[in-house]
Parts: C-alpha cells; sequence; structure tokens
C-alpha cells in the first residue's frame, strides 16, 4: 500500500522555513505559492513561518519585507554556552527541541531546510515531515554510498570529474543528504576546459547550481502538496504511483510545467 507524503484532503500544506543566509530556498517557494494565487486563484501550500540561525540573517530583513513571521536563535551561541563544538549531536538535539518549540504557534506540515547548516536531528524528523534541497546530484553512487553527499557537493562534484552538476531535494533524516530523493533538476554543465582551478572554479557554478536548487526546493513542495509523492511500508518512494527510487529527474523546466 502507497500512503502520500502529504494527503491533501487535509487541506493546505502549511510550511516553516529553516533558513540561513538569504533564505532564498524559501522565498522562491513563497513566490511559486503566490504565482499560484495569482493565476489559479489558490495554492496547495502556504509558507507560514521562518525560522533562522542567526537574527542578524538576511533571511530575517527578507522575512519581514515579505510579511512573514520570523523566529531566530543564534546557533553559534547556543553552543557556546555549552561549551560544545558545532558537531556535537547532542546539543544539536536540543536546539531543534528549541526550533519546533518556537515554530509550534505557526502550526507548520512541513518544514523545508532553506540553507547549509540544517543538519537536523531526529528530534526534528521524527516530529514533522521535513525536505532539504542539496547541490549536487545524490543518485550517483561511488562505492556504495552517495558520492556527493555532505556539506561541499559542487567542490566534490567537480572533483569527481562529473560533465554536469544538479540539485536535489531529498526527504531529511538524521543521515546528512541520506534520505529518499525526491526530485533532481536540470543539469548545469561543467565545462572541462575551463582553466580555473579550487574556490575560483566552485564559484563559477555556484549560482546557476543555487538557482536550479531553488527550483527544485520550490516545485518538490508543490508536487508533495499535491499529493504526488508517497512511500509504501518498506519506504520506498512512488510519484504518481509509479516507484520512484531516485526520485523524479527533470531535463526542463519550461517542459515540465
Amino acid at each position: 500500500m502507497i500512503t502520500p507524503i502529504w494527503n491533501p484532503d487535509r487541506g493546505i500544506l502549511r510550511i516553516a522555513g529553516l533558513a540561513s543566509g538569504s533564505g532564498n530556498t524559501l522565498w522562491k517557494t513563497l513566490e511559486l505559492q503566490r504565482g499560484l494565487k495569482s493565476a489559479s486563484g489558490g495554492s496547495p501550500f502556504e509558507i507560514v513561518a521562518v525560522f533562522a540561525d542567526s537574527a542578524g540573517s538576511k533571511c530575517v530583513t527578507t522575512a519581514e519585507t515579505l510579511g512573514i513571521p520570523s523566529e531566530s536563535a543564534d546557533i553559534r551561541a547556543f553552543y557556546a554556552d555549552r561549551g560544545a563544538e558545532l558537531k556535537d549531536r547532542g546539543v544539536r538535539g536540543e536546539y531543534d527541541r528549541l526550533i519546533l518549540e518556537r515554530l509550534a504557534k505557526y502550526r507548520p506540515d512541513m518544514i523545508l531546510l532553506a540553507g547549509y547548516v540544517w543538519a537536523v536531528t531526529d528530534v526534528i524528523t521524527e516530529s514533522i515531515l521535513t525536505a532539504g534541497v542539496h547541490p549536487a546530484d545524490l543518485s550517483i553512487m561511488k562505492d556504495g554510498r552517495r558520492a556527493y553527499a555532505g556539506a561541499r557537493g559542487i567542490d566534490s562534484t567537480l572533483a569527481g570529474g562529473e560533465s554536469e552538476i544538479r540539485a536535489s531535494s531529498y526527504l531529511a533524516t538524521p543521515v546528512i543528504d541520506g534520505g529518499p530523493i525526491l526530485m533532481i533538476s536540470p543539469a548545469v554543465p561543467v565545462d572541462s576546459g575551463d582553466n580555473l582551478d579550487g574556490r575560483e572554479r566552485s564559484r563559477r557554478y555556484l549560482g546557476p547550481v543555487n538557482d536550479q536548487g531553488r527550483m527544485v526546493g520550490a516545485r518538490t513542495v508543490l508536487e508533495i502538496a499535491l499529493g504526488h509523492f508517497g512511500l509504501d511500508e518498506s519506504g520506498c518512494l512512488y510519484y504518481k504511483g509509479v516507484p520512484a527510487p531516485n526520485g523524479v529527474r527533470v531535463e526542463s523546466w519550461d517542459e515540465n510545467r
């Protein structure tokens, strides 16, 4: 039996974003929401709040401008107060409980991870539907693992000699970038003769890949809200009732409106 990740019969899917920096993945999703309302009179999802890792993050100012409620707690100060490093997963669990407490009044049905610092624990992933976006193709496997998972998706893809970079969306689990893949974006071609090295080469692809990540994040929220994604008893992913073990691969947004 296939159970939808979200059943549209429950009503509009309420989204809270966890944002670091600009939070542009969340704002692209908000743009889609407002576009749907303008074009068709309704959207199957709604952005209800954003939580930022710092009150000084750009996403907090953007949220105020866009009329979206925001919450924040300085993650570095949180860890420093406990004498812990950012990699301490026990302290991360405490921080995640704080996030859920702060967001509870907005009654979210789903959390969208919109930033690189959101390596959330099971405190969140076992409490609420959570999805994220990664700047690499998570379907590529090497040595029995996802080759380009982790904090430096673009760098590792370039180092791996790939001819293209794609962004992926996924269901979040405590394993970083380890949950079921939902969607994979169109490709950003890699120029093997660009004569660039190291960080300079990564920066060349950062903008285009992030643009694809924002698009795939917004579209993923829409597809979830429409009830198109489901899981069977063994945790295998389906899209519109068809098995999708590596998610839905999109070659062109224009051809997949």
